[in-house]
């Protein structure tokens, strides 16, 4: 059953996210320092990959989970890396949103069809994969059963929004990547993983907007 705390926030976002967008302004907090400019623009003569990700919220204990996942590790890009589900748009999408819910019932393997979508945040263009993401919100009114591909997905990671909300929740640690050497971003931990780049980004809008402090 939902929680009094869940329903909350679904209603937070819900209204809040028919508002203006807290917007980059509130993601370049959580830009990487050296490559702020990088991340946010296309500086390629290559049009960006356009793709979708979904931020899954279900109730838990009194409070709301905000799903993730750690990709697994191969020669991509963003090998080994925390993430919303997601990823690149297929002919076959009818849109954006499509794209966001096929990815994710292709990554869990949960019911998409118990989904309900809240709205969208603001795109986010990642340089080093040459992607515009369009970040989705959607939750659950129960635990999703998660059946992870595991060609695509190390693990799911679960963490409850009252962690993120904490005064604490933010640091910054130095990442090394396939493409850059001791980079400092801001960052969560989470479960001892570090979540940084353009989901701490996403991430730290979706925390505005349950604040509505825009």
């Amino acid at each position: 059953m939902s929680s009094n705390l869940f329903n909350h926030y679904i209603s937070a976002l819900r209204n809040n996210l028919k508002k203006p967008l807290p917007g980059i302004d509130v993601q370049y907090q959580m830009a990487p320092v050296t490559r702020k400019e990088q991340l946010l623009y296309n500086q390629s003569d290559v049009p960006p990959r356009e793709s979708a990700v979904l931020a899954l919220l279900y109730p838990d204990n009194n409070d709301a989970k905000l799903v993730l996942i750690k990709r697994a590790t191969d020669n991509t890009v963003h090998s080994g890396q925390i993430s919303f589900p997601g990823g690149s748009a297929e002919p076959t999408d009818h849109n954006a949103a499509s794209t966001a819910l096929r990815e994710t019932r292709e990554e869990l393997g949960i019911d998409i069809n118990r989904i309900n979508l809240l709205g969208k945040l603001t795109p986010v263009y990642i340089s080093p994969s040459n992607f515009n993401v369009i970040p989705f919100v959607g939750y659950m009114n129960e635990k999703p059963v998660f059946n992870p591909n595991h060609n695509e997905v190390d693990r799911v990671i679960t963490v409850f929004i009252s962690e993120l909300l904490k005064p604490g929740a933010k640091t910054v640690r130095k990442v090394t990547t396939k493409y850059a050497v001791d980079l400092e971003a801001p960052c969560f931990i989470i479960e001892g993983e570090i979540l940084w780049g353009a989901t701490a980004m996403m991430i730290n809008e979706l925390l505005e907007v349950l604040k509505n402090q825009h």
